[in-house]
């Protein structure tokens, strides 16, 4: 089976669900991306990602430099 196959079966099956009343929620494999997710994942990774940097650099703001260059 081709990939310009497997799409056109199921454009055709999402077609004949919506001429029945069927949503996209009630067809495994079509999920709708949550708009919650979408603007919380990037966040969460920024939040992450300036913890992860701000541990390092607090640590080492403490230290002497003379203690560093040995």
């Amino acid at each position: 089976m081709s990939v310009a196959g497997t799409g056109t079966r199921r454009e055709t099956g999402l077609a004949r669900d919506r001429e029945r009343g069927a949503s996209a929620r009630s067809r495994p494999g079509t999920d709708e991306l949550d708009v919650r997710l979408a603007l919380t994942a990037p966040g969460a990774g920024a939040a992450v990602g300036l913890l992860a940097g701000l541990y390092p650099a607090l640590r080492a703001a403490r230290t002497e430099p003379v203690d560093a260059l040995r």
